[in-house]
């Protein structure tokens, strides 16, 4: 935010928008192909797995780790 005037705006701040604009179809069909991309970004670098691995533990063994090991806060 930028704030405008001297010591007489009491701490108030003016906050200027621009105008926005309406998109065009192809501007949107650009936007759409981003997301892909950055999902198809994330998969090759192995931030999220596109076959979710099995759990190592069986619905017991969780259930125990989660009353037993962590913290109440969890």
């Amino acid at each position: 935010m930028k704030r405008y005037g001297g010591s007489a705006d009491h701490g108030q701040t003016t906050v200027i928008r621009r105008p926005q604009r309406t998109l065009t179809p192809e501007e949107h069909q650009i936007i759409r192909g981003t997301a892909v991309l950055n999902r198809q970004g994330a998969w090759y670098m192995g931030i999220i797995d596109p076959v979710p691995n099995p759990s190592p533990m069986s619905e017991e063994e969780g259930a125990w780790v989660r009353e037993q090991v962590w913290p109440s806060f969890f």
